[in-house]
C-alpha cells in the first residue's frame, strides 16, 4: 500500500473487543488523534475471524459516527490470526504473471493446506544468487470474506487487510533506535504475536494462542525461540522488545520473556500503549485484499471505460438541451462531434477487449496442458517396475504378512527404507500385525510411530533424513481419511539386500 495522507483508520478486532484508532499522516511521523475500544458479545469474532459479522458492523456504525472519527472513510484492518501463515521460500526468477502460477501451484508445499481454500500475498526480501526470496503469507478466503463484507457494511473504504505480525514490524520501526534486528513480542487479548527481523528480512513471524495458564503457551513461544536460534544467534536473541494491547498485557509479555531467559525491553512506536499494532496497520504495505479477489483482468476495459461513461453522458446532456430548446445546427454539429468521439473511444476499447479475450483463452489452454502433463508423470510413475529386487521382494512380503481387515494407508519410499502408515480395527489386531512384521525376512522394523484413533495429524519424523519420505499426498491421505474411527500407526523399515546382489 503506497504512503497515507491525511487522516486514516486502523481497525483491530479480538474476541470481546472492537479497537478503532484515528491516525493523522503528514510529512513528520503519524499521529494519532482519536481512539475506542468497545465491547464484543461472546461469539461475535474468534481468533481473528469474524462469525456474526452484523454484529460487528452493528457495534462499529456508532463508533464511526462519533465526531472524532465522523467524515474519516479510509480504513486498514490489523489482521491478528494463528490462522495466516508465514514462510520465506526461494523461487526462480520469472515475470509477475508466471510468479503467480508457480506460487499457487507449489501452495502445498509451502502451507499444508489448499489452494482454492486460501489466497496468497507476498513480498520480495534480499538474497544472494540469481533466484528470488520472497516472503509468502497464506490467508483463508472465508477469514479475508468476513472484512470486506464489514467494510462494505459500514461505508469504509477499504485500504488494506494487514497481517499483525507486519504490523507490529511496521510499528517497531518507527522507534527511535530502530527494530531493523530485533526480536519482537506482542500480547494481544487472546494472542501472541512473535516476529523475529535480521537484516531487513523477517525471519519468522508466528501468532501463537494464549492460554490462561500460561504453560502450553511458554511451551511453544520457547520453541519458536529455539527456532530463531538456530537460524541466527547472538546477541539479537539476548534481548525482546515487549508491548502489549492494555498494561496488564505488557506485563504479561514481559513475563514471558524473562521466563524464557530473555531481557525485555518496552516497545516505544510513538504512540500510547495499546495501539502499536493498529499503527503499524495504518503504515502498512501488505494487503490481503487484492488477493481474495485475485489477479484484476480486464485492465483495458478498466482504463477506456472512464472517458466512454464521460462521452456519453455529454451525448445525453446534449439531447437533453435539444430536447428543452429545440434542434439547432450549433447543437446537431455539436452531437455529431460528440458521436464521432465516442467512437474513436470504443474502435480501442473493443481491440483491447478482444485481446484480453485471447489472453484469458490462452491462459485457460496453458493451465489444462499443464494439468494433462502432471496426469501423464503420475501415470509414468505408478507404472514403474518396481516389482524387481529388494524393494518388489519387502513389498510382497509385507502385503502377505498383512490380515483382510488391515488396511495400508500410505507408503513412501526413500533410499533403502519403507514408510508405510497402517490402518487396524483395534489395538490388539495392531498389536498382533506389529508382531507379524518383527519376523520379515526381506526388510527390518526400525520405528513404529504412536497408535492414535483415526489418521495421524502430521507425518511422523523418526530422524531428519526421514524428511523426503513424505509428501504433499501424506496430506491429501489424512484429509481422505477424515472421520476414519481405525487404529493408524506409521512404520519404518529398512531393505535387507539379497544374497549376492550389490547393496
Amino acid at each position: 500500500m503506497k504512503r497515507h495522507h491525511g487522516r486514516c483508520l486502523a481497525i483491530q478486532i479480538a474476541a470481546g473487543e472492537l479497537r478503532v484508532a484515528g491516525f493523522r499522516f503528514s510529512a513528520g511521523a503519524p499521529e494519532l488523534f482519536a481512539s475506542a475500544v468497545e465491547a464484543l458479545p461472546q461469539g461475535a469474532a474468534l481468533d481473528g475471524e469474524l462469525l456474526e459479522p452484523e454484529t460487528v458492523a452493528r457495534i462499529l456504525r456508532p463508533l464511526l459516527e462519533r465526531p472524532a472519527f465522523r467524515g474519516v472513510r479510509r480504513a486498514a484492518f490489523c489482521l491478528c490470526s494463528s490462522q495466516i501463515r508465514s514462510e520465506s521460500v526461494l523461487v526462480p526468477p520469472v515475470g509477475k504473471r508466471r510468479l503467480r502460477q508457480l506460487l499457487y501451484a507449489n501452495l502445498d508445499l509451502y502451507f499444508p493446506v489448499r489452494q482454492e481454500d486460501y489466497a496468497l500475498v507476498w513480498a520480495p526480501e534480499p538474497a544472494q544468487g540469481p533466484e528470488l526470496r520472497l516472503r509468502v503469507w497464506a490467508a483463508p478466503k472465508p477469514l479475508l470474506a468476513g472484512y470486506l463484507r464489514l467494510a462494505a457494511d459500514c461505508g469504509l473504504h477499504l485500504a488494506a487487510l494487514d497481517y499483525g505480525c507486519n504490523s507490529l514490524s511496521q510499528a517497531a520501526g518507527a522507534e527511535p533506535e530502530g527494530a531493523d534486528s530485533a526480536l519482537l513480542l506482542y500480547a494481544g487479548r487472546e494472542q501472541l504475536l512473535l516476529c523475529f527481523r535480521q537484516d531487513g528480512r523477517a525471519l519468522l513471524q508466528r501468532v501463537l494462542p494464549r492460554r490462561d495458564d500460561g504453560g502450553g503457551t511458554l511451551d511453544e513461544l520457547g520453541m519458536l525461540l529455539d527456532y530463531c536460534a538456530s537460524l541466527h544467534t547472538g546477541a539479537a536473541l539476548s534481548a525482546v522488545r515487549c508491548g502489549g494491547d492494555t498494561e496488564e498485557d505488557c506485563a504479561v509479555a514481559e513475563t514471558l520473556a524473562l521466563r524464557c531467559g530473555l531481557s525485555p525491553q518496552p516497545l516505544r512506536c510513538g504512540v500510547e500503549t495499546g495501539w502499536g499494532l493498529c499503527l503499524g496497520a495504518a503504515q502498512a504495505r501488505l494487503d490481503f485484499a487484492p488477493a481474495l479477489h485475485g489477479p484484476g483482468r480486464w485492465p483495458a476495459l478498466r482504463r477506456w471505460l472512464p472517458p466512454v461513461l464521460g462521452g456519453a453522458a455529454l451525448l445525453a446532456a446534449v439531447a437533453l438541451c435539444l430536447g428543452a430548446w429545440g434542434a439547432s445546427d450549433a447543437a446537431l454539429q455539436a452531437l455529431r462531434t460528440q458521436t464521432e468521439r465516442a467512437e474513436a473511444l470504443l474502435l480501442p476499447l473493443r481491440a483491447e477487449a478482444k485481446a484480453a479475450q485471447s489472453a484469458e483463452a490462452a491462459e485457460a489452454a496453458e493451465q489444462e496442458a499443464y494439468s494433462h502433463l502432471r496426469a501423464d508423470l503420475e501415470t509414468l510413475t505408478a507404472a514403474l517396475p518396481l516389482r524387481s529386487g529388494a524393494l518388489g521382494a519387502a513389498l510382497e512380503e509385507l502385503t502377505a504378512a498383512l490380515p483382510e481387515d488391515c488396511a495400508l494407508s500410505y507408503l513412501g519410499a526413500e533410499a533403502a527404507r519403507l514408510y508405510v502408515q497402517l490402518a487396524c480395527p483395534d489395538k490388539a489386531e495392531a498389536a498382533a500385525v506389529l508382531t507379524r512384521l518383527r519376523d520379515l525376512e526381506r526388510a527390518e522394523l526400525l520405528a513404529v510411530s504412536d497408535l492414535s484413533q483415526g489418521p495421524q495429524a502430521g507425518a511422523p519424523r523418526f530422524s531428519e533424513e526421514d524428511a523426503g519420505a513424505w509428501s504433499a499426498r501424506f496430506a491429501e491421505a489424512q484429509r481422505s481419511l477424515a472421520g476414519d474411527g481405525r487404529v493408524f500407526f506409521t512404520l519404518q523399515l529398512e531393505l535387507r539386500a539379497e544374497e549376492g546382489a550389490p547393496s
